[in-house]
């Protein structure tokens, strides 16, 4: 690992804090000043997460995303898919808990992966070849039964 010990996942979350304190030397700016934090951009942040969705779409339309639940196949891209807009969110100030990510994947969520956690029925075959055996030894166990009992009186 890079950095002693840090990864490139650590690194992300270290710089900007790193950066404010290179800004503004001092625990809390000894100088007097209030340290102000930027609003999130919001028209420019959700043009971003469209262009980071653009390339997600691409992908997932190769999986048919609408028969069913694609989550297996389509874990990289969405990995791709949440580092893109983690990434945009930082660099906007948008990240947060109750923010426009947060609302953003929701989205995602609902439209793509809405499928995945839903029970279905096994395909007919199968119910038949689990059924089937237990239905034939109900109906031959009293036939087994009667032919075992009568058997050691003759």
């Amino acid at each position: 690992m890079p950095f002693g010990g840090f990864g490139k996942t650590q690194m992300l979350l270290v710089f900007p804090s790193v950066l404010l304190l290179c800004l503004c030397p001092g625990a809390l700016c000894s100088s007097g000043q209030k340290l102000v934090v930027l609003p999130c951009d919001r028209p420019l942040f959700q043009s971003k997460l469209s262009m980071c969705l653009s390339e997600f779409n691409r992908s997932l339309e190769q999986h048919r995303f609408s028969q069913g639940c694609v989550w297996p196949d389509v874990k990289r891209t969405y990995s791709v898919l949440k580092l893109c807009v983690d990434t945009w969110a930082r660099g906007h100030w948008c990240s947060g808990v109750g923010t426009l990510v947060d609302d953003f994947f929701k989205d995602v969520h609902l439209t793509y992966f809405s499928e995945c956690g839903r029970i279905q029925d096994p395909p007919m075959t199968a119910l038949v070849l689990m059924v089937a055996p237990l239905v034939i030894s109900t109906l031959l166990l009293p036939i087994l039964c009667v032919y075992l009992t009568t058997k050691k009186q003759e």
